[in-house]
């Protein structure tokens, strides 16, 4: 069982412009709540424990939402990239958050499926979920 989760919440979300010019992608609403509480609580749900929020583009407002996670019954941190970097650059900031078995999360795009299987493969990563 795995107790960690990775979740990638750093991107610009250019293809949603203009909602996220000053929104985040994953605080987006969907409902009532954030695009990024609605996976929180699902991946509490799922028997995690503790999640990495890789985070960039408008991060204030991610922290500013979830803070540490007690108030939504998960432990939360924060691994943060002062520059816009690739998918592979976010999940290395995580690194120094991960010290053993973890789930990585992330809104791969169609055409990049295999280059990310084969990246995370290489790293290690036992288990990938598509969002």
């Amino acid at each position: 069982m795995f107790v960690k989760a990775v979740i990638i919440a750093g991107g610009l979300g250019t293809r949603l412009r203009p909602l996220t010019n000053k929104t985040p992608k994953p605080m987006l609403p969907v409902g009532e709540k954030p695009i990024l509480e609605h996976l929180i609580n699902w991946t509490k749900k799922s028997g995690i424990k503790s999640v990495v929020l890789c985070v960039s583009y408008l991060k204030e407002s991610i922290e500013d939402y979830f803070e540490d996670g007690k108030k939504f019954g998960i432990k939360i941190e924060y691994a943060v990239s002062k520059k816009q970097l690739a998918t592979a650059g976010q999940l290395k900031t995580a690194e120094e958050f991960i010290d053993d078995d973890f789930v990585c999360m992330y809104n791969l795009k169609q055409q990049k499926n295999s280059l990310m299987m084969i990246l995370y493969a290489c790293m290690g990563i036992q288990f990938l979920i598509l969002v």
